[in-house]
């Protein structure tokens, strides 16, 4: 959907993983005899590839567009269209009997209303307000087994103060049909808001998406990590894990003969000595191996438990549980999941 110039938010998709990525191992690019196998054989196959793809939706607005676009650039970016509508007439037959288009949406009036061009304004004459349009369904989508990941701005709201979460730009009819929801961690802004706003931003979330598992997956990055453990974290975001963390990301990196990619979130963070602050979060994180949290406990999850420890008010998303993971890894959950 082609972006107005002056508009206030919008919404940008991205196929963050596919689910066919292919290993290192070899693999034959052609298969000349396929169209002399048994049609029933065939179909078998075409349907081999439908795998959980994991659908990236992002909030963005004009003053941090170019901090968001880069958030999008560092993440995988596969075709939006499944590979299975675009081989031949029978593939995407079995494609189309799985995959719909969908994830239409518009900003929610009182965002379109009161985040005006000021330039439009006149001492005469009011601008023209339009009435927000739902944008034509453009994603296909395997509400059965595809996963939405949300990151960007939860909560965007204009300069007047007036804001809206990002969730219901979506439509509700797609928004209850998801089975698996991850929200990027940093989007949650620990250590920049209270846990009040943090709370708010994952009730919208399950508002809106109420998975079947009654799970929400909060994927944490190596600048989550590292942050984090600068701000004095005493083990690791994600239960479990090492300090290794960032140190292993690296060295696969280097194997695979990859430039090393510093995430944006560390820039200006870290101080002048990185092997310092190593060695220190590891010592501090030792301390803590004898006894590392489990999910149930991770910083997240207090949050949700402890608002509704301290609230008179009942509901049935008290259970929510939110699960740290390593983005690296969520494909996995997402096929967990299933």
């Amino acid at each position: 959907m082609a972006i107005p110039p002056d508009a206030g938010f919008w919404l940008r998709f991205q196929v963050h993983s596919d689910g066919l990525t292919p290993s290192g191992a070899p693999f034959h690019t052609a298969f000349p005899q396929f169209s002399q196998l048994p049609t029933e054989l065939r179909l078998q196959i075409w349907a081999l590839l439908l795998q959980p793809r994991i659908l990236l939706i992002s909030c963005q607005d004009p003053e941090n567009a170019a901090e968001q676009e880069s958030e999008l650039a560092l993440r995988p970016a596969c075709r939006l269209v499944p590979v299975l509508l675009h081989v031949n007439r029978e593939a995407r037959s079995v494609g189309l009997a799985h995959y719909e288009l969908a994830w239409s949406w518009k900003v929610p009036a009182i965002l379109a209303d009161m985040d005006l061009v000021s330039s439009s304004w006149d001492l005469d004459v009011a601008p023209v307000r339009e009435t927000p349009r739902w944008s034509e369904p453009r994603v296909y989508f395997n509400f059965q087994q595809d996963a939405v990941f949300l990151l960007g701005e939860l909560e965007p709201c204009t300069s007047t103060g007036f804001n809206s979460p990002m969730t219901y730009f979506l439509d509700r009819e797609d928004t209850k049909r998801v089975r698996t929801v991850a929200v990027a961690f940093r989007a949650l802004r620990h250590g920049e808001s209270g846990s009040q706003q943090i709370f708010g931003a994952l009730f919208h979330i399950v508002d809106r998406i109420k998975p079947p598992s009654g799970r929400v997956l909060v994927c944490v990055n190596e600048g989550d990590e590292w942050t984090h453990g600068l701000m004095g974290g005493e083990s690791p975001l994600v239960p479990g894990e090492s300090v290794a963390y960032g140190t292993r990301q690296r060295e696969s990196r280097l194997r695979q003969g990859e430039p090393e990619v510093v995430h944006s979130s560390l820039v200006g963070r870290l101080s002048l000595d990185d092997e310092v602050d190593r060695r220190e979060l590891s010592e501090r994180y030792q301390r803590q191996a004898r006894d590392p949290p489990k999910q149930e406990d991770n910083v997240i999850q207090k949050i949700w438990r402890d608002w509704y420890r301290g609230s008179i008010v009942t509901s049935s998303l008290a259970d929510m549980q939110f699960w740290l993971v390593r983005e690296s890894d969520l494909g996995r959950h997402v096929c967990d999941d299933q």
